[in-house]
């Protein structure tokens, strides 16, 4: 066998797998925690829809914060949940875990376009954010804490992370703060 057969069947295999590992992960948030995963969404359905969750983790804590804010229609609505770690069951090879709803209420529209402005005033062009002192320099952190930003736009999908840094002057940590701040919701890790 040559070596462009072989590497037509690699690559083929390659994409198999990954396809097939996105189409499992697109359902995991929903049967861990009864979230969307955003990426997922069908964006015909979803045309008009404005989906934000934020996840506030610390790596030794046993509990991550999901915060979802979303417009469905012209229905505003947040989500507060606390997430348990999942344990792994290997009778059933399966992941299990729990969580508490916290907030499950609608809120104003002018409380969700108050949010949407507070993201819009940061440039998403310059995401992913460099990470950086007050007085401009660039640092690298490994504090084991951080948020991570899913953002869907009317059929656009990305996510942002502040890495493994729970700096507080970050842009996405500031974003959130900013968020959680408006809606008069506690965070954990700050």
């Amino acid at each position: 066998m040559n070596y462009k057969k072989l590497l037509i069947i690699v690559l083929s295999f390659l994409h198999y797998n990954c396809s097939a590992q996105n189409n499992n992960n697109c359902n995991l948030l929903e049967q861990l925690y009864d979230e969307p995963t955003l990426e997922c969404l069908n964006k015909k359905q979803n045309s008009k829809n404005i989906y934000l969750q934020f996840f506030e983790w610390q790596s030794f804590a046993q509990n991550t914060y999901l915060l979802r804010i979303q417009k469905i229609n012209n229905n505003y609505k947040i989500i507060h949940k606390e997430i348990h770690k999942p344990k792994y069951d290997s009778v059933n090879d399966t992941w299990k875990s729990d969580y508490k709803t916290l907030i499950n209420k609608k809120i104003k529209k002018k409380e969700f376009f108050r949010i949407k402005e507070i993201i819009e005033s940061y440039n998403f062009s310059d995401f992913p954010f460099k990470l950086q002192t007050e007085d401009g320099m660039e640092f690298f952190c490994s504090d084991g804490k951080g948020i991570i930003f899913y953002y869907y736009y009317k059929g656009v999908y990305n996510d942002y992370s502040n890495g493994n840094c729970g700096q507080t002057y970050d842009s996405t940590s500031k974003i959130y703060e900013n968020i959680t701040n408006l809606l008069n919701i506690e965070t954990h890790y700050r």
